[in-house]
């Protein structure tokens, strides 16, 4: 499935649709009773199933892009991790996310060094990521 995009021709992942309104994901699947395949459908609806707005087609560069940026996370985050944990004896301590829909931050980083006076420093924010930047910006700020 190509369609001509402002670059060139777009690519499109087979049966996969993703709503203009609120992000859901559809992917259609036909599976085949007799012999028991599954193969990517070539319809994916028209309209998604929470608010009713449009299905479109995820181009195979948006689907890579965002694979990318998902597998690139947890590098980041041990990255940071490693920079606040070289000097000895810091540590670093992840809460559970706040399961409640509360308004309060999702995320909770304990961080304890010299930056903190070695007492237990507690940094919030909505993402893992966020919490260890604020961490290490005040281990920066200490330095």
């Amino acid at each position: 499935m190509t369609n001509q995009g402002a670059t060139g021709p777009q690519l499109y992942v087979p049966g996969r649709g993703r709503c203009a309104k609120c992000g859901f994901e559809l992917n259609s699947v036909i599976l085949n009773v007799i012999d028991g395949s599954a193969v990517a459908g070539n319809t994916i609806g028209e309209k998604c199933p929470n608010d009713g707005a449009p299905l479109w087609r995820v181009s195979y560069e948006d689907a890579y892009r965002e694979l990318f940026e998902h597998s690139e996370k947890p590098f980041v985050i041990m990255a940071i991790v490693d920079r606040l944990r070289e000097e000895e004896g810091a540590t670093v301590a992840f809460c559970c996310d706040n399961p409640d829909f509360n308004g309060l931050p999702n995320c909770c980083v304990i961080y304890n060094g010299s930056a903190t006076d070695w007492q237990d420093e507690h940094f919030r924010a909505d993402s893992l990521i966020e919490c260890l930047e604020l961490a290490e910006a005040r281990k920066r700020g200490r330095e």
